[in-house]
């Protein structure tokens, strides 16, 4: 394909050489992101814009199933020593580490935010609870 899509795709492809072919692991990980964070994430984006109340246990799932995803994709390729990645320095520091590094920092930085709104809301909820039974 030619599309812009596909040249971007291609492109990435030269930071990681299992996303040319059905490597097993690239394709069940982009599946479960596709599947359950993608269209988690349009119920999330709603419970954000309706401030509902399950937006913080929606956002820090979310970002944990996200985090977790990229932490084993890391890990996997550099437990096998990085042969699918680009020897060139700019395809594996940009694209693999950089890259893919913001698929962990913005999750981490979003289950913060959300544990400690949980946190607040949970420890306040105690507090009355607390005080109703004095």
């Amino acid at each position: 394909m030619t599309t812009f899509l596909a040249d971007l795709w291609k492109e990435y492809a030269q930071g990681d050489s299992r996303y040319m072919n059905s490597d097993p692991f690239v394709t069940i990980m982009e599946a479960i992101t596709a599947i359950f964070w993608g269209s988690g994430s349009f119920l999330t984006a709603w419970a954000i814009y309706t401030n509902h109340p399950i937006r913080h246990i929606l956002q820090f799932l979310i970002s944990t199933g996200q985090m977790y995803g990229d932490v084993l994709y890391y890990l996997t390729t550099l437990w096998e020593g990085a042969p699918h990645c680009s020897p060139h320095p700019f395809h594996f520091w940009f694209y693999f580490i950089t890259l893919n590094g913001f698929w962990i920092v913005i999750p981490l930085i979003i289950m913060f935010s959300s544990g400690r709104a949980m946190y607040v809301a949970l420890a306040e909820q105690q507090r009355r609870g607390k005080s109703k039974r004095l």
